[in-house]
């Protein structure tokens, strides 16, 4: 579509959706202009103004038939009908108010947990470690030896031994994944 063509058709199109009424009263008159003279037309044949008329109606196709196929051609009839379509869904909503109350609260809930869950998630396996230099954290582990155990955890006295001893690592910072019992 060229741009002189689309600066014609985009007001034209907003007129259709912001002054609907005043463009089906121009497309009324605009019918009952074109019936007229086809009236007057027919009447001059010889028939009578009745017949005349209805002749002219049957002429253009008939006047909803003709009023739809112009509303077709403006390229707005899609907004309309959607909002037509959502003016009905409030209506049908505000008239069943405890099924409308169930739907929000629905919808409520399950956008909170998708938010929760996301944000939970990106928290923990999305982001990266707050660290500037995530490449050259190490993981230190140990292995029993004689026993078929890996991954064993480190005692307080081994980790104290590792921070004395160590010339090549910056900083040491452990954590325990054990569960702290309570003994009675």
């Amino acid at each position: 579509m060229s741009i002189d063509r689309l600066l014609r058709v985009v007001p034209l199109r907003l007129r259709s959706l912001f002054r609907r009424s005043d463009v089906e009263r121009e497309l009324d008159e605009e019918l009952e202009y074109h019936i007229e003279q086809q009236t007057a037309d027919n009447i001059r044949r010889g028939m009578s103004p009745d017949d005349a008329r209805a002749a002219a109606i049957r002429a253009i196709g008939g006047v909803a038939y003709r009023k739809e196929e112009v509303r077709d051609t403006r390229g707005t009839r899609w907004i309309e009908e959607l909002a037509g379509d959502l003016r009905f869904a409030l209506r049908s909503l505000g008239r069943a108010r405890a099924f409308t109350a169930t739907v929000v609260l629905t919808l409520a809930l399950g956008i909170g947990a998708n938010t929760a869950m996301f944000t939970l998630l990106r928290g923990t396996l999305l982001r990266g470690l707050p660290n500037h230099d995530g490449d050259r954290l190490v993981y230190l582990r140990q292995t029993a030896p004689g026993s078929q155990v890996h991954n064993v955890n480190f005692s307080v006295p081994e980790i104290g031994d590792i921070r004395a001893g160590s010339t090549t690592l910056a900083a040491i910072a452990d954590y325990s994944s054990a569960v702290p019992t309570r003994s009675s």
